[in-house]
């Protein structure tokens, strides 16, 4: 199982536990509560979607990359990961 580097450190740290059983893998806390999912919308899909040669293309006009926008994107979503994350062990 791949684990992004964030969870995978709170694994060794005692945060969750990951059981296998016969129909995957369970998420549990560290006092045996599951972890479950968030609710998702459900996805729908269109009978006929309309697909044709212009489909794949980008919606990128050529701008140059702005890093310091993308990068800071990327640092708040980890600060809100690390949020709600479960606390370390108490030792």
């Amino acid at each position: 199982m791949l684990l992004c580097g964030f969870h995978h450190r709170r694994h060794h740290d005692g945060a969750f536990e990951i059981r296998k059983t016969p129909h995957g893998f369970v998420f549990e806390t560290s006092d045996g509560h599951p972890i479950k999912p968030p609710p998702r919308d459900p996805v729908v899909l269109e009978k006929n979607p309309d697909i044709g040669p212009l489909t794949p293309w980008s919606q990128w006009g050529g701008a140059t990359m702005n890093f310091d926008y993308a990068i800071s994107v990327y640092a708040n979503a980890c600060e809100l990961a690390e949020a709600r994350a479960a606390p370390p062990p108490q030792q």
